[in-house]
């Protein structure tokens, strides 16, 4: 679980700024979806897709991250 938690942290610094600053102000502030919409200038709707769409490239990234650090360690 940790080695996860430690590849979420990689990959969501990975995201360029705006996606990640997103990400942070939703899942960590806790901010809504409207609050983000109406400070950016999209719908609410909009905001929530681009956060589905960044929770799949984040798990996508998490998942490769884990299958290469396990390769590293088998390799030791």
């Amino acid at each position: 679980r940790a080695r996860r938690l430690d590849a979420l942290r990689d990959c969501r610094q990975r995201l360029a700024e705006r996606p990640r600053h997103l990400v942070e102000r939703f899942y960590f502030r806790g901010e809504t979806a409207e609050k983000l919409a109406e400070e950016i200038g999209r719908s609410a709707s909009a905001i929530r897709m681009t956060l589905l769409r960044l929770r799949g490239v984040l798990r996508r990234c998490v998942e490769d991250d884990l299958v290469q650090r396990e390769d590293l360690q088998c390799e030791e």
